[in-house]
């Protein structure tokens, strides 16, 4: 019997125990359990009949359902979509129409809705295997490719290293983040996660809850004093760990205690998720994001130990990475790894209409049609109450609104309700979704036109994250592009003002005692020519402050234990005066210049919003302008190209030419950091003094052909230790070893690398990534690939040592064993053991 089979039975006796794994028939269970009514029941059944429609090639299926009080009526089912074919005293039998909207165009004929409750898989990721250190997160595999090689690029970087993390949406950014965070702390120490939202603390916090068993997630709420209370406590004595915060905790409430941690050789990394909002300027600009340049510089001075920096992003744009380098590009270069491969989830729909009424009629019928949960996104506070309240009243229920102005206490509410199935529908401006992981998410629908495609896509971006087939729909009317081209322009302050706030706060600097050109600024002084509250004051001083940074005029500093008041008790930050020709007019020029820039790049992206609209080419090609860098270096930066991978899940342009959706990811490697000898001489001295390669043959017993005996596991388990304990950290073996590393107490500790096919390691693998190596060769039919490898010399600084069959052949000489033709150094395996005291 199927899952619908057993829901049918359920619904005629609900004291039945079923626990469906299906999302659709789980969601809609969850629904009769906690008491959902009306229209949220109608619009859930339709997604289990429209389900088990698509999984049955499109063939009619039928449910009875009760006919009672609290469950859908007859003019409810209609709303829906949803036919009754029979009627009797207490139940009704039920069928679900597709929705064809003879509004958007090819959808009368298409069905927009049918690949989401079809669960069409679109991404191609695949898992790979594993290092022995995922079980320190409770995993097995890899997300993918991509997510593997940043792990390895954060793992074998300097203690030092500042590092930028681009991956797409659904690769699993947070754990690239997370993992190191809790590997580098396995005895004490601890990682700052900035994140921009409360509701991704609370997520981060909700998935680590198990490995760490402790409050991780700081934010300013009545409800979590306790909570505060501990992690600040944890912090300074390094059993924190990880904690994930905003900004502007980090640089208030929390900088204190991190001091502390980083004064006592606690602090290990700074973490700062979406960090492509360091380069905002618009309606959601905070300030604090880009002062955190200038707290990590005090960091690094004060702590005992280097840290790293790492920086994740799925959407960079040239722009932003010009940014993060001014920002974070010293005292280290910061090093990007780039694996940009676009959505393949997305189908993309667009509709213009000629009135607000048009355009919330057209909305109410989709959100009746879709399958649930979805998003709802609009631009401002007042638009998302007014969407709401007509949601409301069309009958839901399972419904809440996220705005700036939702309070702290609620928005926690809502974070639960949405990540236990409690919630169908979210009405959202962007304060709502940054990195918020809701797998099951099918359709989001923008009822605005947003002031950036960048902003646009990521918002997209939350649906289908289980890889699996989802709708962008985009109803708008021509108010909503007049409001989303003012939105988009940079909010920078004219040139004229700019300089009166400017040389107020450098008339009232205050130098720091020993520090050349270092000074305390005020930034929240009123001023009686330029009005408003000290809040709006302090904004419009920081954008200049900012403005200036970027420009590299300036660089924020920080001062020691927080200092950031002087001795009238202004608000102040810490400036490192760079350039001092600020006096002069020509420096006003090119201020001016840059305002004009930011303005003419602004224009740019708000013109790859009208492309959008206009549907004459495939959305992927519109992303990829913009998320594709050019390859140049100026001054100190150096920008590597980035080419984002083209993807599709359907768009007005591609159903036009009847493309069918794609999308392949592409390849990624390991960033190759400077070489650095970190293999014993011990080890050296055994190594091909040439090639630095090692070759042992071991006698072809039982083992070669995988039957290890327990002595003979041991036997190797001592070899790879041995290896390991004089700089190897990769090892390329057959599969079974992976999993019996993660059993071994000792060797799983380490942070080993793992590769179970030499058919994976290709050689341009092992030319992107060059790590000492130990190779184990099993297989017969990998010895090509072998011989290949040993063909080719390494660096001193990164060896390889093989262990083969004594029995293989030279594959140029197959009558020949290798042993009998190599020209690198070799030893008989066991004889090499007893050499060394193995």
């Amino acid at each position: 019997m199927n899952e619908f089979d057993e829901l049918q039975e359920w619904i005629l006796n609900e004291n039945l125990i079923f626990k469906p794994s299906n999302p659709f028939i789980g969601r809609f269970v969850e629904a009769i359990q906690s008491g959902a009514i009306g229209m949220d029941l109608a619009a859930l059944i339709r997604g289990v009949l429209r389900y088990e429609s698509e999984r049955s090639g499109g063939e009619r299926i039928f449910l009875r359902v009760p006919r009672r009080a609290n469950w859908p009526n007859e003019l409810m089912y209609k709303l829906v979509g949803i036919v009754i074919l029979d009627e009797v005293r207490d139940s009704y039998l039920l069928c679900a129409e597709t929705w064809l909207p003879n509004w958007l165009p090819q959808a009368d004929k298409e069905g927009p809705e049918r690949p989401l409750f079809a669960l069409k898989p679109r991404n191609q990721m695949k898992e790979v295997e594993g290092d022995p250190f995922l079980k320190e997160v409770n995993r097995l595999n890899y997300r993918c490719n991509a997510q593997r090689a940043a792990v390895r690029t954060v793992l074998t970087s300097p203690q030092d290293a500042t590092i930028l993390l681009n991956l797409p949406t659904g690769t699993g950014k947070s754990l690239c983040g997370q993992l190191p965070a809790l590997l580098f702390s396995r005895q004490e120490g601890v990682t700052v996660v900035v994140v921009p939202t409360v509701a991704l603390a609370l997520d981060q916090e909700r998935a680590l809850m198990p490995l760490i068993n402790r409050p991780s997630a700081y934010f300013s709420s009545s409800s979590r004093q306790r909570e505060n209370k501990e992690i600040q406590e944890s912090i300074m004595n390094g059993t924190q760990r990880i904690v994930f915060a905003s900004p502007e905790s980090v640089l208030e409430s929390l900088d204190y205690s991190l001091q502390i941690a980083a004064e006592r050789g606690y602090f290990k990394m700074l973490v700062i998720d979406e960090a492509h909002i360091v380069s905002g300027w618009g309606e959601g600009f905070r300030p604090a994001f880009q002062e955190l340049a200038g707290w990590r510089k005090m960091m690094l001075r004060h702590s005992v130990t280097p840290f790293r920096t790492l920086l994740l992003s799925a959407t960079v744009t040239e722009d932003c990475l010009e940014t993060l380098q001014i920002l974070f590009g010293s005292p280290v270069q910061l090093k990007m790894f780039s694996s940009v491969t676009l959505r393949p989830e997305p189908a993309y729909w667009m509709r213009k209409c000629s009135s607000r009424t048009e355009k919330i009629n057209k909305m109410l019928e989709a959100i009746r049609s879709l399958p649930r949960p979805l998003i709802v996104y609009t631009t401002e506070v007042k638009d998302a109450e007014e969407i709401y309240s007509a949601i409301l009243a069309d009958g839901y229920k399972r419904i809440r609104v996220f705005h700036g102005n939702t309070g702290q206490d609620d928005r926690e509410a809502i974070i639960q309700l949405w990540s236990k199935r409690q919630l169908d529908i979210i009405v959202a401006t962007s304060a709502f979704g940054l990195g918020v992981d809701q797998a099951e998410v099918r359709a989001v629908i923008h009822v605005c036109i947003p002031e950036s495609i960048d902003r646009f896509y990521q918002e997209v971006g939350r649906g289908g994250r289980d890889g699996k087939a989802c709708l962008s729909l985009l109803i708008y009317d021509e108010e909503d592009v007049s409001r989303g081209r003012r939105m988009s322009a940079a909010q920078l302050i004219g040139v004229e003002k700019g300089r009166l706030r400017w040389d107020r706060m450098f008339a009232r600097k205050q130098q720091l005692p020993g520090q050349i050109d270092t000074f305390l600024f005020p930034i929240g002084k009123r001023s009686k020519r330029i009005n408003g509250r000290n809040d709006y004051n302090e904004q419009w001083n920081l954008r200049i402050l900012t403005m200036m940074s970027r420009m590299g005029i300036i660089e924020f500093d920080w001062g020691v234990r927080g200092q950031i008041s002087d001795s009238n008790d202004n608000i102040t930050r810490v400036v490192r005066i760079l350039k001092h020709h600020h006096q002069e007019e020509s420096f006003w020029n090119e201020v001016e210049k840059y305002r004009r820039s930011s303005r003419g790049n602004d224009r740019e992206e708000f013109d790859l919003i009208n492309r959008l609209l206009k549907g004459e080419e495939c959305v992927s090609d519109v992303l990829k302008d913009l998320y594709s860098i050019n390859d140049h270096s100026e001054g100190i930066y150096t920008k590597n190209s980035v080419v984002a991978v083209p993807a599709c899940g359907g768009c007005p342009a591609c159903r036009r030419t009847n493309k069918l959706p794609r999308g392949v990811p592409g390849t990624s490697y390991p960033l190759q950091w400077p070489a650095e000898n970190t293999t014993t001489e011990l080890l050296e001295k055994y190594l091909d003094p040439v090639r630095h390669q090692l070759l042992l043959f071991r006698e072809a017993k039982g083992s070669m052909q995988n039957a290890y005996s327990r002595r003979e596991k041991q036997n190797m388990f001592r070899t790879i230790q041995w290896f390991l304990h004089q700089g190897i950290r990769h090892i390329v073996a057959d599969s079974k070893w992976i999993q019996w590393i993660k059993e071994h107490e000792a060797l799983s500790q380490r942070h080993i690398f793992f590769t179970s096919s030499l058919g994976e390691h290709s050689r341009r693998a092992r030319v992107k990534w060059q790590i000492p190596t130990l190779v184990i060769n099993e297989q017969p039919e990998d010895s090509v690939n072998v011989f290949r490898w040993m063909e080719h010399p390494t660096t001193k600084e990164n060896p390889v040592i093989f262990i083969v069959s004594s029995t293989m052949a030279n594959p140029i000489r197959p009558e020949t064993l290798l042993q009998n033709t190599s020209n690198i150094r070799f030893y008989q395996y066991e004889v090499f053991k007893q050499e060394v005291g193995i």
